[in-house]
Protein backbone atom coordinates (compact mmCIF):
# COMPACT_ATOMS: atom_id res chain seq x y z
CA UNK A 1 0.00 0.00 0.00
CA UNK A 2 3.62 2.46 0.57
CA UNK A 3 4.47 1.66 -2.65
CA UNK A 4 0.76 2.31 -4.25
CA UNK A 5 0.33 5.38 -2.40
CA UNK A 6 3.40 6.76 -3.45
CA UNK A 7 2.79 6.04 -7.03
CA UNK A 8 -0.34 7.65 -7.28
CA UNK A 9 0.47 10.71 -5.53
CA UNK A 10 3.12 11.07 -8.36
CA UNK A 11 0.57 10.44 -11.05
CA UNK A 12 -1.95 12.25 -9.33
CA UNK A 13 0.74 15.25 -10.06
CA UNK A 14 1.56 15.45 -6.51
CA UNK A 15 4.90 15.12 -4.98
CA UNK A 16 5.12 12.69 -2.03
CA UNK A 17 6.84 14.61 0.14
CA UNK A 18 3.58 16.11 0.85
CA UNK A 19 2.38 12.80 2.30
CA UNK A 20 5.44 11.89 4.52
CA UNK A 21 3.52 12.17 7.79
CA UNK A 22 0.87 9.74 6.44
CA UNK A 23 3.53 7.22 4.80
CA UNK A 24 5.64 7.37 7.99
CA UNK A 25 2.61 6.33 9.84
CA UNK A 26 1.84 3.16 7.26
CA UNK A 27 5.62 2.53 7.67
CA UNK A 28 5.15 2.46 11.55
CA UNK A 29 1.68 0.50 11.36
CA UNK A 30 3.54 -2.11 9.21
CA UNK A 31 6.61 -2.22 11.46
CA UNK A 32 4.81 -2.58 14.55
CA UNK A 33 2.98 -5.51 13.47
CA UNK A 34 6.00 -7.23 12.08
CA UNK A 35 7.99 -6.68 15.21
CA UNK A 36 5.72 -7.54 18.00
CA UNK A 37 5.13 -11.19 15.18
CA UNK A 38 9.42 -11.14 15.70
CA UNK A 39 9.36 -10.53 19.55
CA UNK A 40 6.33 -12.82 20.14
CA UNK A 41 8.95 -15.95 17.84
CA UNK A 42 11.79 -15.10 20.09
CA UNK A 43 10.42 -14.68 23.34
CA UNK A 44 8.43 -18.27 22.75
CA UNK A 45 8.98 -21.52 24.24
CA UNK A 46 9.46 -25.06 23.15
CA UNK A 47 6.61 -26.90 25.24
CA UNK A 48 8.53 -30.63 26.66
CA UNK A 49 6.23 -32.31 23.26
CA UNK A 50 8.76 -30.26 21.03
CA UNK A 51 6.14 -27.70 19.84
CA UNK A 52 7.09 -24.28 19.87
CA UNK A 53 4.95 -21.83 21.64
CA UNK A 54 5.51 -18.28 20.51
CA UNK A 55 5.14 -15.83 23.30
CA UNK A 56 1.09 -15.63 24.54
CA UNK A 57 1.13 -11.81 25.68
CA UNK A 58 3.15 -10.47 22.39
CA UNK A 59 0.66 -13.10 20.15
CA UNK A 60 -2.42 -11.48 21.35
CA UNK A 61 -1.37 -7.39 21.87
CA UNK A 62 -0.31 -8.35 17.95
CA UNK A 63 -3.68 -9.59 17.03
CA UNK A 64 -5.39 -6.55 18.56
CA UNK A 65 -2.90 -4.18 16.27
CA UNK A 66 -3.38 -6.64 13.77
CA UNK A 67 -7.17 -5.75 13.72
CA UNK A 68 -6.83 -1.81 14.05
CA UNK A 69 -3.55 -0.82 12.41
CA UNK A 70 -4.20 -2.71 8.69
CA UNK A 71 -7.39 -0.01 8.67
CA UNK A 72 -5.73 2.86 9.36
CA UNK A 73 -3.09 1.97 6.69
CA UNK A 74 -5.94 1.01 4.03
CA UNK A 75 -7.86 5.02 5.45
CA UNK A 76 -4.38 6.37 4.94
CA UNK A 77 -4.06 4.79 1.24
CA UNK A 78 -7.31 6.47 0.23
CA UNK A 79 -6.68 9.34 2.04
CA UNK A 80 -3.62 9.99 -0.45
CA UNK A 81 -4.97 8.63 -3.45
CA UNK A 82 -8.02 10.72 -3.23
CA UNK A 83 -11.16 10.24 -5.37
CA UNK A 84 -9.95 8.44 -7.72
CA UNK A 85 -8.96 5.25 -5.48
CA UNK A 86 -12.31 4.53 -4.13
CA UNK A 87 -15.01 1.86 -5.22
CA UNK A 88 -16.86 3.36 -8.26
CA UNK A 89 -15.28 6.15 -8.96
CA UNK A 90 -13.37 4.98 -11.92
CA UNK A 91 -14.75 3.26 -15.31
CA UNK A 92 -14.07 0.25 -16.00
CA UNK A 93 -10.69 -1.05 -18.14
CA UNK A 94 -12.36 -2.03 -21.06
CA UNK A 95 -14.42 1.57 -21.23
CA UNK A 96 -10.55 2.72 -21.31
CA UNK A 97 -9.70 0.28 -24.31
CA UNK A 98 -12.47 0.99 -26.29
CA UNK A 99 -11.47 2.47 -29.59
CA UNK A 100 -14.13 4.82 -29.74
CA UNK A 101 -13.84 6.69 -26.72
CA UNK A 102 -11.15 5.11 -24.72
CA UNK A 103 -8.57 8.15 -25.61
CA UNK A 104 -10.81 10.75 -24.12
CA UNK A 105 -10.59 8.98 -21.20
CA UNK A 106 -7.30 7.99 -21.15
CA UNK A 107 -6.96 11.31 -21.61
CA UNK A 108 -9.24 13.28 -18.91
CA UNK A 109 -7.67 10.44 -16.61
CA UNK A 110 -4.16 11.99 -16.96
CA UNK A 111 -3.17 14.06 -13.97
CA UNK A 112 0.59 14.28 -13.24
CA UNK A 113 3.13 11.77 -14.17
CA UNK A 114 2.56 8.98 -16.71
CA UNK A 115 -0.17 8.06 -18.65
CA UNK A 116 -4.55 8.20 -18.04
CA UNK A 117 -4.18 4.44 -17.94
CA UNK A 118 -0.86 4.01 -15.96
CA UNK A 119 -3.02 6.56 -13.66
CA UNK A 120 -5.96 4.20 -13.50
CA UNK A 121 -4.37 0.45 -13.03
CA UNK A 122 -2.80 2.50 -9.72
CA UNK A 123 -6.34 3.90 -8.42
CA UNK A 124 -7.25 -0.17 -9.35
CA UNK A 125 -5.05 -1.72 -7.56
CA UNK A 126 -5.85 0.98 -4.18
CA UNK A 127 -9.03 0.13 -5.02
CA UNK A 128 -8.46 -3.88 -4.73
CA UNK A 129 -5.56 -3.68 -1.66
CA UNK A 130 -7.82 -1.55 0.42
CA UNK A 131 -11.64 -2.39 -0.24
CA UNK A 132 -11.19 -5.72 -2.00
CA UNK A 133 -9.48 -9.00 -0.47
CA UNK A 134 -7.17 -7.70 1.74
CA UNK A 135 -10.10 -6.48 4.23
CA UNK A 136 -12.19 -9.28 5.23
CA UNK A 137 -9.57 -11.30 7.08
CA UNK A 138 -8.06 -7.92 8.92
CA UNK A 139 -10.51 -7.71 11.67
CA UNK A 140 -10.78 -11.60 12.56
CA UNK A 141 -8.73 -13.49 10.16
CA UNK A 142 -6.62 -14.77 13.12
CA UNK A 143 -9.78 -14.84 15.76
CA UNK A 144 -11.63 -12.17 17.37
CA UNK A 145 -10.03 -9.16 18.71
CA UNK A 146 -11.67 -8.55 22.16
CA UNK A 147 -10.92 -12.78 22.35
CA UNK A 148 -7.35 -11.09 22.28
CA UNK A 149 -7.55 -8.38 24.36
CA UNK A 150 -9.23 -11.15 26.71
CA UNK A 151 -6.18 -12.96 26.84
CA UNK A 152 -4.10 -9.57 27.01
CA UNK A 153 -5.54 -8.89 30.36
CA UNK A 154 -5.19 -12.23 31.66
CA UNK A 155 -1.59 -12.14 31.18
CA UNK A 156 -0.36 -8.44 31.99
CA UNK A 157 0.67 -8.71 35.02
CA UNK A 158 -0.17 -5.92 36.42
CA UNK A 159 0.97 -6.63 40.29
CA UNK A 160 4.32 -7.24 38.78
CA UNK A 161 4.20 -3.85 37.22
CA UNK A 162 2.73 -2.06 40.58
CA UNK A 163 5.94 -3.68 42.53
CA UNK A 164 8.64 -2.08 39.97
CA UNK A 165 6.72 1.39 40.29
CA UNK A 166 6.72 0.46 44.30
CA UNK A 167 10.32 -0.49 44.34
CA UNK A 168 12.03 2.73 41.82
CA UNK A 169 9.96 5.19 44.21
CA UNK A 170 10.73 3.02 47.35
CA UNK A 171 6.95 3.13 48.49
CA UNK A 172 6.51 0.23 51.37
CA UNK A 173 3.04 0.49 51.82
CA UNK A 174 0.50 -1.65 50.66
CA UNK A 175 -1.92 0.49 48.40
CA UNK A 176 -4.26 -1.84 47.50
CA UNK A 177 -7.59 -1.82 44.97
CA UNK A 178 -10.53 -0.48 46.66
CA UNK A 179 -12.97 -2.54 47.08
CA UNK A 180 -16.22 -2.87 44.45
CA UNK A 181 -18.71 -1.22 44.98
CA UNK A 182 -22.58 -2.43 44.74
Amino acid sequence: MIGAAVLIARANGLSSRVFFDKLINMSINNEVTYGLGIGAIALGKKHPSGVYFPDQLLTNVNKVQVATLPYETKRLTQDIAGGIGEAGCLTSCQDIENPQYGPLIEKYLKAGEGSGKTRAKIARLIEWLTLGAGVPGTMHGGGSPDGARLFVRALTPFDKYVDYAKKIMNIEEDVKEPEKTK
